[in-house]
């Protein structure tokens, strides 16, 4: 073997050398972008699931503010008791 066919030889295993050192660069370049894709998405997903939670909690809380007045209500009607209705109630009767 010659000095130019061990040259070209050694040309050969650096150029598979640099090919595979490529692909092996770019695919975690990819991987690494995926990645962090994936933890953004995440993120947007938690601060979603956050946001609907909170707007949920204000619907609860004015339902209960709602059902409060209800019920206070309610409690009026009974302490009145038996007491009749009646339009001119404190006037004298003639």
């Amino acid at each position: 073997m010659n000095d130019f066919e061990r040259l070209l030889q050694l040309l050969a295993v650096l150029t598979s050398m640099g090919g595979i050192g490529t692909v092996l660069y770019v695919a975690t370049r990819y991987a690494l972008a995926r990645i962090k894709r994936v933890e953004h998405e995440g993120e947007a997903r938690q601060i979603s699931a956050g946001a609907e939670a909170a707007a949920r909690f204000e619907r609860l809380e004015q339902e209960v503010a709602e059902l409060q007045d209800r019920v206070d209500f309610a409690e009026r009607l009974l302490a009145r008791g038996n007491e009749p209705d009646r339009i001119d109630a404190g006037k004298e009767f003639r």
